[in-house]
């Protein structure tokens, strides 16, 4: 499915396999999180706990790219009307993020200063309830535009989201513990 506010875009699908996927990596995931405090990284507003600043090698898979970043991407190349296309890409930083009961992430984007950022992504690994990550593009003249993904059935556990990079995003805050995977692809136009 694509969504579009103005310029930027929103991408998501579900994962065919999301329940094989959870059982295999949930509990590695889960397992990464002991060794790491409640700080978020210097820059981050929020209450998330991140393995952001961590090295969690599985999260480079080769079955757990294809499944959750390079399947979806294809299918968002195909769907969306981009003015070019990449040709070839290339997974930059991968992370877990851990959310408690009233757990947040600030308003956000994914561009930095260490690395050209095409692409950003969000896989919901673990989630009872509703989305909360919200979407904004804000057009200069214009009134802001916020895709709230909650008010979206079809968006929940085992969705991937996909995004241009500079899209800012949050989440809201939790009602129920949550996990996702985020992740960051440069490529070569």
């Amino acid at each position: 499915m694509l969504i579009r506010c103005k310029s930027p875009f929103l991408f998501y699908c579900n994962i065919s396999n999301h329940s094989k996927i959870k059982k295999h990596y949930y509990p590695l995931i889960l397992e990464s999180f002991k060794n790491i405090d409640d700080t978020p990284p210097p820059g981050w507003n929020c209450n998330v706990k991140t393995t952001f600043s961590h090295h969690v090698p599985f999260l480079k898979d080769q079955h757990f790219l294809d499944n959750i970043v390079w399947g979806p991407m294809d299918q968002m190349l195909k769907e969306a009307d981009l003015t070019s296309y990449p040709t070839g890409s290339r997974v930059s930083e991968m992370w877990a993020n851990l959310y408690e009961k009233t757990n947040f992430q600030e308003v956000h984007n994914h561009i930095n200063s260490r690395s050209l950022i095409h692409f950003s992504g969000i896989y919901i690994i673990d989630q009872k309830g509703k989305n909360q990550t919200s979407f904004v593009h804000h057009d200069v003249g214009y009134l802001d535009t916020i895709i709230n993904t909650k008010n979206l059935d079809d968006i929940g556990e085992g969705t991937v989201m996909i995004f241009p990079s500079h899209l800012l995003h949050y989440v809201n805050p939790v009602d129920q513990p949550r996990c996702t995977i985020s992740f960051n692809i440069t490529s070569d136009f």
